[in-house]
């Protein structure tokens, strides 16, 4: 195992965080494109994942616990969500033609993923390792983990949802996640021993 408990729970945290982002600001900047800004605003109002995410936080300022009976019938539902979003990339690849394959547009995003993000985050935790001594070695860990994983499924549900190209995404995901298969283990391997 990469993470002890505490580190494992910062990743979850993280992700939160990322996923928090995406379901407003990204969500916005991506409607921005295609629509007003007052129905870019209402779209992102009406994404489910920012009222879960206030309920989780009302729920747990408030102490409010969860039955352990609901808590079991609803571990059902990661399996469900997986199973859903690879579901949504497959009804998305189904669609694609050559003319849909964009070399520049796969290109560009791969790019960004698995050599700029990373360097800036490589950058950043020299940076911090160095001068500013912020974050501890398990933090600079777990920044380099998510710098190096594969783009989200999640992309795909946004572009659905925004009709803005989900084939295009969908291609992207896939690619990214077939090279992480390779990347993340000689990454790992190299900037975690």
């Amino acid at each position: 195992m990469l993470f002890d408990e505490r580190l494992a729970n910062m990743y979850v945290f993280a992700v939160l965080g990322s996923l928090l982002y995406e379901s407003t600001i990204g969500f916005f900047i991506i409607a921005k494109g295609s629509y007003t800004v007052k129905d870019s605003i209402v779209r992102v109002l009406k994404l489910p994942a920012v009222y879960a995410m206030f309920i989780g936080l009302i729920f747990n300022i408030a102490g409010i616990k969860i039955p352990k009976d609901l808590l079991n019938y609803l571990d059902y539902f990661k399996g469900a969500y997986a199973i859903i979003g690879m579901m949504m990339i497959g009804m998305s690849l189904s669609g694609v033609t050559r003319v849909m394959f964009d070399k520049l547009f796969i290109f560009i995003a791969l790019v960004i993923k698995f050599i700029i993000f990373p360097l800036i985050v490589i950058l950043f935790i020299a940076l911090d390792r160095l001068y500013l001594k912020i974050f501890s070695n398990d933090i600079h860990k777990l920044l380099f983990l998510f710098s190096i994983l594969p783009m989200a499924g999640n992309v795909v549900a946004i572009d659905s949802l925004l009709k803005s190209n989900p084939e295009k995404a969908a291609i992207a995901v896939i690619i990214s996640t077939i090279i992480s298969i390779g990347t993340i283990p000689i990454m790992v391997a190299y900037f975690m021993p």
